[in-house]
């Protein structure tokens, strides 16, 4: 492959991931930041080192050398797999890298989540007056429906009031690839819901307004919805950072503890994958056998007997 094939082959591939894989939008921006930064280090080697090598092994070398430096092991791993995907793309229009791209492996990281007892005071015990916001209703609303439901912040920022049924409470959640899960959300999520549109939200006139909107009455985006979670980070002591992915994962943690079955809670969370839904028991066995430790006879007669 030359150098201009690739430039060209780099544009073709972007769009194969848009309309053929329906990638998310997020996924094509880092996989567009990761082609290009192979294309700046290209850029600068020589002329002459370019002729040397050529671009397979110019590739070869930019792969290697992401293991030395300052980038955290996850993105490393997104690399590669961009750069996999890029090597099967362009295989099926006869071209043949023939260079060694192995994902490094990337540890599971443990699920960060809110106890149950830090959610309800943030949902039934702080006021709304202590908030730092001009809409106290609608942000609270915000957080009891993402840990009622699970949803991912881009999911959230999606609905559509014609999503909602309020008398069956579910919400249609249309994903990126084109797909349909129904979320389910209790009495305390309706009844938050309903009071915003009441006191904080301007009438709904189109069944296609989103459910939630800014100041200005248009959609929020999902940088907007994370500083509004985090904002009740502030009230917990220790000021805990919290995101809507910490919501989704209480969510799950907190149902698994009560007892929901793993293909429950992968179909909640619309987890294409098993394993995606592992790390919650995973996390949950380890606290199990902490707690057992500490507790169990033996271990408490050993402290008895040495203070």
């Amino acid at each position: 492959m030359t150098f201009e094939q690739f430039n060209q082959m780099k544009a073709q591939f972007l769009i194969f991931c848009k309309v053929e894989r329906n990638m998310a939008p997020h996924t094509i921006r880092a996989y567009k930041a990761d082609l290009e930064g192979f294309s700046d280090f290209m850029h600068m080697r020589t002329p002459e080192e370019k002729k040397q090598l050529g671009l397979q092994q110019l590739l070869q070398r930019y792969l290697n050398s992401l293991q030395h430096t300052v980038i955290d092991t996850p993105s490393i791993a997104r690399k590669y797999s961009c750069f996999n995907s890029f090597k099967r793309f362009v295989l099926q229009h006869n071209i043949d890298l023939n260079i060694t791209i192995q994902r490094p492996h990337v540890p599971t990281k443990k699920p960060v989540y809110l106890e149950i007892d830090q959610i309800t005071y943030l949902l039934d015990q702080l006021p709304e007056s202590r908030l730092p916001t001009k809409y106290p209703i609608r942000d609270k609303a915000m957080f009891e429906l993402l840990y009622a439901t699970g949803i991912r912040c881009c999911e959230l920022v999606a609905i559509r009031w014609h999503d909602i049924n309020m008398v069956d409470k579910t919400i249609a959640i249309r994903t990126h690839n084109k797909k349909t899960r129904i979320a389910l959300f209790g009495t305390k999520a309706k009844q938050k819901i309903n009071e915003y549109i009441k006191k904080e939200r301007v009438p709904i006139i189109d069944a296609d307004e989103p459910l939630f909107i800014n100041a200005q009455k248009k959609s929020f985006t999902t940088r907007s919805i994370q500083r509004i979670i985090g904002m009740f980070g502030k009230f917990l002591p220790g000021n805990v950072t919290v995101t809507p992915h910490t919501l989704r994962h209480s969510f799950a943690m907190h149902l698994l503890q009560k007892g929901a079955d793993h293909a429950s809670i992968k179909e909640l969370l619309g987890h294409a994958i098993q394993s995606s839904t592992e790390k919650y028991q995973e996390v949950d066995a380890q606290e199990i056998t902490a707690l057992y430790s500490e507790l169990n006879p033996t271990h408490l007669l050993n402290k008895k007997n040495h203070p």
